[in-house]
């Protein structure tokens, strides 16, 4: 609220807002009077600082509305956080609050009726200086046009009766020209003048006012909120304990350490290093489909059974008699060399009942020998994925062949020969209903 009694105070030392004049608009060579335009400019001054302090007034006087309704809604809100207990304090601020709202309210017709008001009055009699100015600026450019006239005629050499119109019609705007503009100036020095009479008059209206109302609110706040102040210990105010678990116990800033350490993986080698020799392939046993029907399909326990839900296929009799027919037969270590011809070169398999080179005659044997060339050493092409699929219901395993697995899981297909699937999942192997998943 200072802020606002600063900007008064400013404003009412110096007074102005520009008068919306139009532009100066001149033909031919134009009349230009400066004691005129020097004038107009302090006149633009004090019309712009006589309706800043006109908004500044308005600003006060809504601030002060504003803070007696935040007090208003103080006393309320602390009603309520005090419940029952509505004793002295509650009592003296409803009072204080009714008070000063009172006083609010007639701050605000005062200073409507005494200030804004008049300031209000004064200022229309700049709203009239516009339109004279306007029109003297509009009459200025038809005397500059009339005079520019005259001198063409002139000029042309034409007959005397012609030339007297035009010698008529530049007079008659001069003369109203220069009729509107004397007036203008002279009522340029009258408000100049009475500014110094306007000005001591405005200030002292604001001053009384604002001086009844802060006398007012100091008696009010003195009879109801010093006896509230006077219950108030400041410093346990400022030295208040809080209640609730500080930050240095809470459960939310403790936290116990791990115990378990985890060991680093090491990292796998890349089949593109020549250097490094790929294990041979595991072997697993043919696999063994026990007599047993397929199970129905048990719904997961979280949701209901779908819609359309399909059921296992009946699991055949026996199994078929070509079941391992499309299964490569086990793989048998090759036999090899004693020694490859280059480092890098694979060792090479020997067919059975062929001798070993070194029981072969060489009939070159005698014959000079070449150096043998170095091959170029090609990358092992990557390991084909194996088809994967997605569990769609849940299935516990009745027989040791079986594999259990839950909604969700993924599993690498094996085997697809049949309606029961051969399946891994977590390191495990064994047969799986085909119609509980979706390939991927």
């Amino acid at each position: 609220m200072s802020k606002f009694i600063n900007k008064i105070s400013k404003e009412t030392k110096s007074l102005g807002h520009s008068i919306s004049a139009k532009t100066h608009q001149t033909f031919g060579n134009g009349t230009v009077d400066k004691d005129f335009e020097t004038k107009r400019g302090e006149i633009t001054k004090i019309e712009k600082r006589l309706r800043k302090l006109q908004v500044h007034l308005k600003a006060y006087n809504e601030a002060i509305q504003n803070a007696h309704k935040a007090q208003d809604k103080i006393t309320k809100t602390m009603t309520k956080l005090m419940g029952s207990d509505t004793s002295l304090t509650i009592g003296n601020a409803n009072s204080f609050t009714n008070e000063l709202t009172q006083h609010s309210k007639i701050l605000e017709t005062s200073l409507k009726t005494e200030t804004v008001s008049f300031i209000d009055m004064y200022l229309t009699q700049f709203d009239e200086l516009t339109k004279r100015i306007n029109e003297r600026y509009n009459r200025l450019g038809h005397m500059d046009k009339a005079e520019k006239d005259l001198k063409g005629v002139q000029k042309s050499g034409t007959p005397g009766a012609r030339t007297g119109d035009y010698e008529h019609n530049s007079a008659q705007f001069r003369e109203n020209y220069n009729r509107l503009n004397d007036e203008l100036k002279a009522d340029f020095d009258r408000i100049i003048t009475d500014m110094n009479m306007f000005i001591p008059l405005v200030y002292p209206a604001i001053a009384t006012n604002q001086s009844v109302w802060f006398n007012a609110t100091q008696a009010a706040s003195a009879r109801y909120l010093t006896p509230i102040a006077n219950q108030v210990d400041i410093q346990r105010i400022r030295t208040y304990p809080q209640v609730i678990t500080p930050s240095s116990n809470s459960a939310m800033y403790i936290k116990a350490a791990p115990v378990a350490t985890i060991t680093p993986v090491e990292p796998v080698p890349s089949y593109a290093d020549t250097s490094y020799e790929a294990p041979p392939p595991t072997q697993y046993p043919p696999t063994q489909y026990p007599q047993q029907p397929i199970p129905v399909p048990q719904p997961y326990a979280s949701a209901p059974v779908p819609v359309g839900r399909p059921q296992p296929m009946p699991r055949p009799s026996a199994p078929p008699s070509d079941h391992q027919s499309h299964l490569a037969p086990p793989m048998t270590r090759p036999r090899q060399n004693s020694a490859p011809a280059h480092p890098n070169i694979p060792s090479q398999t020997v067919p059975r009942g062929v001798p070993p080179p070194s029981q072969v005659p060489n009939p070159n044997a005698n014959a000079p020998q070449r150096p043998l060339p170095v091959p170029k050493v090609l990358p092992i092409p990557p390991t084909p994925k194996k088809p994967m699929a997605t569990a769609l219901y849940e299935f516990n395993a009745t027989e040791p062949s079986e594999l259990s697995f839950k909604v969700g899981d993924t599993i690498t297909i094996v085997e697809t020969a049949g309606q029961w699937w051969v399946a891994e999942l977590n390191g495990k192997r064994g047969q799986v209903p085909s119609n509980y998943f979706q390939k991927l």
